[in-house]
Parts: C-alpha cells; sequence; structure tokens
C-alpha cells in the first residue's frame, strides 16, 4: 500500500527539519520489511565524535534510515567524505548544500526521489554499542504522520507535532515514544505511543503502536497488526535519535506512518 499523500507531507517534514538536503541517489540494498537483518548494524567503540556538518576527514561508520514511498523501512551502513560531499556504499554519490539544523549534530535529514520511489529519511553517525549510556534518559524533538482511517475521516496529515522518548538501557532495556499533535475535529487522532524493547546495539526495532484523541483510546491498528520499525541513537552518549515506524492493519486499508527525531534532556 502507498500514501501518496504521506508521501508529500512527509517529505515536507523533512524538508522543513532537514539538516541537510541533498540531491542524493539512494545507495541502499533493500534489507526487508521487519528490518531484523538490518537491525542487526552494530557499530564500534569509539574514541571520539566528529560532528556530521563539521567532519573534517572521511568516516566509514554512517548509518542511513530510510523509508521508501511509505511502504518500506530500509537501514544500512555507509561511509561518507565531507572534503569531496561524497557518500559511498555500493555507488559513490556526490551530495550538495549540506545544512545544520539547531540541536542535531551527529543526524541528518534527507529527503530525494529515484526510480519513480520517494525517499526520506535520515543518516548519521551511530552511537557506539559500548558507549550507549547506563540508565533512563528522556529526549524532546519533533514528529509527524500521516494516519489513514477508512472508517473514520480518511487520510490525516499529522504535522509539528511533540516528540517526547524515554530510553531505558538497564534491566530490560526499553524505549517509549510519545508524538503529540495539535487536536483537530477532523483528525482520528491527536496522539501516538510507539514502544518497543527489542534492541540491537545502539539501535531499537519493532514495536507496538497505540493512538489516542482527547485522552481517549483510538485504535487505528491493533497490536497483532503488522508494525515496522527503525530507530537509531547518533554521536556520544547517544545524543541524538532518529526514528521510524510503519504499521498496517492486517485484512485493512488502515495505516500509521511516522517519523521522528529528537535531543537527549
Amino acid at each position: 500500500m502507498i500514501l501518496t499523500r504521506g508521501i508529500s507531507t512527509l517529505a515536507k517534514f523533512h524538508e522543513k527539519n532537514a539538516l541537510f538536503s541533498m540531491a542524493l541517489i539512494p545507495f541502499l540494498a533493500a534489507c526487508g520489511g521487519g528490518g531484523s537483518g538490518a537491525n542487526q548494524i552494530q557499530s564500534q567503540a569509539s574514541t571520539g565524535y566528529e560532528k556530521l556538518h563539521s567532519m573534517n576527514s572521511s568516516s566509514s561508520n554512517i548509518v542511513a534510515l530510510f523509508e521508501a514511498n511509505a511502504s518500506e523501512l530500509i537501514k544500512s551502513k555507509a561511509s561518507f567524505d565531507h572534503n569531496t560531499q561524497t557518500l559511498t556504499h555500493e555507488v559513490k554519490t556526490k551530495l550538495s548544500d549540506v545544512k545544520v539544523l539547531e540541536g542535531l549534530d551527529y543526524v541528518g535529514s534527507v529527503s530525494f526521489d529515484k526510480n519513480g520511489k520517494r525517499y526520506n529519511g535520515y543518516i548519521g553517525i551511530p552511537t557506539a554499542a559500548a558507549d550507549m549510556p547506563k540508565g533512563t534518559f528522556t529526549y524532546q524533538g519533533k514528529a509527524n504522520a500521516v494516519i489513514k482511517n477508512e472508517s473514520g475521516s480518511g487520510v490525516n496529515d499529522l504535522t509539528d507535532g511533540n516528540a517526547t522518548i524515554t530510553l531505558k538501557t538497564t534491566g530490560t532495556a526499553s524505549l517509549t515514544t510519545v508524538m503529540k499533535f495539535a487536536t483537530n475535529a477532523n483528525n482520528s487522532i491527536d496522539t501516538i505511543e510507539f514502544k518497543t524493547s527489542a534492541i540491537s546495539g545502539s539501535g531499537f526495532s519493532g514495536g507496538t503502536v497505540s493512538t489516542y484523541k482527547d485522552g481517549a483510546a483510538k485504535p487505528i491498528v491493533r497490536s497483532e497488526d503488522q508494525i515496522v520499525s527503525q530507530v537509531q541513537f547518533f554521536g556520544p552518549s547517544a545524543v541524538n535519535v532518529a526514528g521510524q515506524v510503519l504499521a498496517t492493519k492486517g485484512g485493512g486499508d488502515n495505516s500509521i506512518n511516522a517519523t521522528f527525531y529528537a535531543v537527549k534532556d
């Protein structure tokens, strides 16, 4: 299922909130919808992290997260040469117009078109697994979502939302992301809660999605429905985070396509 309107909305989100505006050829080999293989990416411990926008050398430790046409998630490793603005995976890709958004030093937002598909996502310097902090931490940032509700108000574009993320790394690791949007009578929901405990290295996948309006539960998808996610922490001590969630109701056309990024408090 491809949400044409959703593709446009998420593209605007990435353009408005971009650290990078890139003319980019997709360099990723598709890793499959569930991300089980993609989320096995393990970065090695590092003694230091260069900020993505001021990197004065090349780095082979880049992680990319993309969703293609709002229907597929892709995660991969790559390398980036800041001096020549070249991103390398299976081919070399020339980048342009690198821009910085205040607060996010180690991850950038990108959008591009290739072979009839619209790609939206993030590239950044991942937190090494050994550098993940111990304890419970909160993050504040932004979120955007496209909701398709066949039995309700059709397609809703939820923009300029606030994301609050809670990361727990002691005991059973867990990640909770609450995305809140302005309440609108025409929209099906105003809150999305995403939870997962499927951690691998400095990233998460899987999870469950709950939706609400005015504090009351308003299910769009169920826990047993298909939920695919990819969340990655970036920079020293996981100071930045970005993620994407696709949830589709089995046997129906309801779906949630959400994306978020945040900075540690």
